[in-house]
């Protein structure tokens, strides 16, 4: 019987004890950080190359475009 009784304590003093679940919420809170920031750097970096293959196309449109000197 004292067993039982020791079982039940312990489950009622695990069921008041919230401190686990602060733990859970900062880990959800750190997941969903974490997914929001690689999406941002997936759309970033899309945005970005293609800025710069904007300007790798402009440069070689202006090369193209400049005289040649003369050869000797």
């Amino acid at each position: 019987m004292r067993a039982f009784t020791y079982v039940q304590s312990l489950a009622l003093r695990l069921r008041k004890d919230d401190s686990g679940a602060v733990a859970t919420e900062y880990t959800y809170l750190t997941a969903f950080i974490a997914i929001v920031a690689a999406m941002g750097m997936l759309l970033f970096a899309e945005n970005l190359s293609a800025f710069f293959n904007d300007i790798e196309a402009a440069l070689a449109s202006m090369l193209a475009n400049l005289p040649q000197p003369f050869n000797t």
